[in-house]
């Protein structure tokens, strides 16, 4: 049976969303960790794992290639092994191996920012009083209220301009080429997601975000939400409790 709504409730969230919510965000950001490990994989291991300063010239990069038996072709800053080249293991690039340093720390970044935003929500009370006062809201606030996260976070410190669509993180594709002259390129694969950063995909894919973009009933011609019709929304189906 559905709850009858009326504009004087004042709204709570069942704890049991926030915890359910909490816990699936910090699996999800266990794999951002995975990817930030194989990057610091790669990072570690370049150069025979002799590089320690992250601003190394090209001369002193190749100096290392060189000592250790590898030959240079100056004019694609490449080595190769002279034993043969049968993987990609058996040569390097300049711009490959710094291009390391820049991706490790872009998803070093993400996963300290989501880690932050994590610890953040947990401990923050619901407040839905962003929702209340406003005549319309984002379909984030939505979100956040219907997984039992308190939207009042949005627009604070690590929540700033924050969005399902953000890409804070973006960088340019990082050039390089190999010992025969072949260019590739290299980016960090962040948003490769649907061009999305992977927390923000799980939660564009949560039942309750899918609902939301398919209730058109509830937005505005502006694709905004109603605050009021939201509520009641919210509550009929259980999002919301009455304090």
């Amino acid at each position: 049976m559905m709850k009858k709504y009326h504009q004087e409730i004042q709204f709570t969230t069942p704890r049991t969303f926030t915890l359910n919510t909490i816990k699936e965000l910090k699996q999800e950001l266990n794999i951002v960790e995975d990817a930030m490990d194989y990057w610091h994989n790669k990072l570690e291991h370049r150069a025979f794992g002799e590089i320690e300063d992250g601003n190394l010239s090209y001369d002193e990069w190749k100096d290392i290639y060189t000592r250790n038996g590898w030959v240079e072709v100056s004019d694609f800053r490449s080595c190769y092994n002279p034993k043969g080249v049968t993987s990609s293991d058996d040569w390097a690039s300049y711009e490959l191996d710094k291009a390391y340093l820049t991706i490790w720390k872009v998803w070093h970044r993400y996963h300290q920012l989501w880690r932050f935003r994590l610890n953040k929500l947990e401990v923050e009370p619901f407040d839905i009083r962003r929702v209340t006062q406003a005549p319309k809201i984002t379909i984030d606030e939505a979100l956040f209220v219907c997984l039992g996260l308190s939207p009042s976070v949005i627009g604070s410190t690590g929540f700033d301009k924050f969005s399902l669509g953000e890409r804070r993180f973006e960088i340019d594709d990082i050039e390089y080429q190999d010992y025969e002259g072949n260019n590739y390129s290299i980016n960090t694969d962040l948003y490769s997601n649907e061009g999305c950063g992977h927390m923000e995909w799980f939660l564009k894919h949560k039942e309750e975000h899918i609902l939301l973009e398919k209730n058109d009933q509830l937005k505005c011609v502006s694709g905004r939400y109603f605050s009021n019709k939201f509520l009641k929304w919210a509550y009929r189906h259980n999002y919301l409790e009455e304090i």
